[in-house]
């Protein structure tokens, strides 16, 4: 479905359907960045995409409800990201750099922070919490969870939601905070790389939902 079809289904009496459609467009915003439609990896979720779309759109109290209507309509069900990971073989997924990831979220932070001026610590720390959240989400294989928004999508997704460069005061000057720069390095310290988001898809047979014959019916019907 399209943006404006989701939106039209989750539209209520009072409220017109267009009020809705900049949160379809950000659900199905990975499009931009792969064509194939299992680029519904990173946000069709109704637990991780629910918490990530309530970020983007903080004054929504019914997001919840809205994102779980989206990703029925695309996947036939409720889908978690627990029930993607059981699409494909975590085996086949690029594992994170074993000694950058030994001390885990703290680890990254401490890597990345080195680089920066110390008052910036508090912006690594925040993206790093967001960019390492998809681990909160599956029962096994918690490090490979990480691709989900550690790749080419990530940075534009963290400055969507953290918005774009900005000085901070401190003391008598200025330092220039660069949330998507911070993804960036989050993800190249993590991995060594940043993969582009086909890459990672690719690695998974078919949609959370859909059997691999159905998934190649609708990629011939539906593109998006």
């Amino acid at each position: 479905m399209r943006p404006h079809q989701h939106s039209k289904s989750s539209a209520l009496p009072h409220r017109p359907w267009t009020d809705d459609l900049a949160i379809h467009e950000f659900l199905d915003s990975t499009k931009a960045s792969c064509a194939d439609r299992r680029h519904r990896l990173v946000l069709h979720h109704v637990d991780l995409g629910s918490e990530i779309a309530a970020l983007a759109f903080p004054n929504r109290k019914d997001i919840g409800q809205i994102v779980e209507q989206h990703v029925t309509e695309d996947l036939r069900g409720a889908y978690t990201l627990d029930d993607w990971f059981k699409c494909c073989d975590p085996a086949v997924l690029p594992a994170p750099i074993g000694r950058r990831i030994a001390s885990g979220e703290k680890g990254i932070v401490d890597l990345v922070s080195a680089r920066l001026d110390p008052n910036c610590r508090f912006a690594v720390e925040k993206v790093c919490k967001f960019l390492f959240s998809p681990t909160q989400h599956v029962s096994t294989d918690h490090e490979k969870s990480l691709l989900v928004l550690m790749n080419a999508f990530g940075p534009a997704l963290v400055r969507r939601l953290f918005g774009p460069p900005k000085d901070i005061s401190v003391g008598d000057r200025a330092v220039t905070v660069d949330w998507a720069w911070i993804a960036e390095a989050v993800i190249f310290t993590t991995y060594g790389r940043i993969f582009d988001l086909g890459e990672i898809v690719k690695l998974w047979p078919r949609e959370s939902g859909s059997s691999i014959a159905a998934m190649e019916t609708g990629i011939k019907n539906d593109v998006s």
